[in-house]
């Protein structure tokens, strides 16, 4: 059940609400970060969530805070079966909202970001009704939904922010020895990409044998290893061409590509568009 607020939003959609119930085929997703911040609720069952180079094992009543451009995905846990909401959004959805509002920043509760918490009973029961009454304002489509939307969502922001000034609950990443090794192979990634980094020579730093490394690091991450090395690139890339004038061979190369074509080609699978046009539509939305 994969329910979006489209019909009375802009062409580029700024809130999107999805709720997997135990009976639904989970939904795969061509790409791995987005701009949009994200908050996954899980309702039930377990489910392994790697965000950015840590790895978290979530379970009934945890929540995901996921900031833009955060690198992440969930895999399978012992219990496959599961059922979760998840609602993504930009800032500006909330604009016009936010006037006037001076003793909360409420998208601060996105500042520390990866952050997983745990909540408590109470805290539980406030956060699901809240949601679930923003999914009913989605299917009702009553007078003022859009509006009723946004206030409900402000409240959420909210009531984190407040959780996570406390810092209370925050839940500590589950690292076995397999998660470490390979928690540690993907921070090694997200500081040298700029570097060749050969699986043979990963997994030789990990006294690891390469076809073992591959196998594990799909298992834990949901990612290959090619697929991680390539996201984290094009992540990077997609950060100088938003906030640099740096040209496209001059981004390809910082962004560790030995080949501009392979860049382009590697940009579009992962973006959907080339890095010129990506540009230009940045540029567009700014202006």
């Amino acid at each position: 059940m994969n329910i979006k607020l489209n019909d009375n939003l802009p062409k580029n959609e700024n809130f999107i609400i999805e709720y997997l119930k135990e009976s639904d085929k989970p939904v795969a997703y061509p790409t791995h970060f987005h701009e949009y911040l994200e908050l996954y609720y899980q309702l039930s069952g377990e489910r392994n969530f790697f965000i950015e180079d840590k790895i978290y094992n979530i379970k009934k009543g945890d929540l995901v805070l996921i900031n833009s451009y955060n690198i992440h995905r969930t895999t399978n846990a012992s219990n496959a079966i599961y059922s979760r909401i998840s609602i993504s959004f930009r800032e500006n959805f909330l604009e016009g909202f936010l006037t006037g509002m001076k003793d909360i920043s409420p998208f601060s509760c996105f500042s520390t970001a990866p952050t997983v918490l745990s909540l408590s009973f109470n805290d539980r029961t406030e956060l699901e009704n809240l949601m679930f009454k923003i999914l009913a304002e989605t299917t009702s489509l009553a007078l003022g939904h859009e509006s009723r939307i946004k206030l409900l969502l402000l409240d959420i922001l909210i009531f984190l922010t407040r959780l996570t000034t406390l810092n209370v609950n925050k839940k500590n990443k589950s690292l076995n020895p397999l998660h470490k090794k390979i928690s540690e192979a993907a921070q090694y990634i997200n500081s040298n990409y700029t570097n060749q980094l050969s699986l043979k020579s990963i997994a030789g730093m990990f006294h690891i044998s390469p076809y073992y490394f591959c196998r594990i690091f799909k298992e834990v991450t949901g990612f290959t290893y090619i697929e991680y090395v390539n996201t984290i690139r094009i992540k990077q890339a997609q950060l100088l061409l938003r906030e640099s004038s740096l040209n496209i061979t001059e981004i390809s190369e910082k962004a560790g590509f030995e080949s501009i074509t392979h860049f382009g080609r590697v940009f579009k699978h992962i973006v959907g568009t080339s890095p010129l046009k990506y540009r230009k539509e940045i540029r567009r939305d700014i202006h």
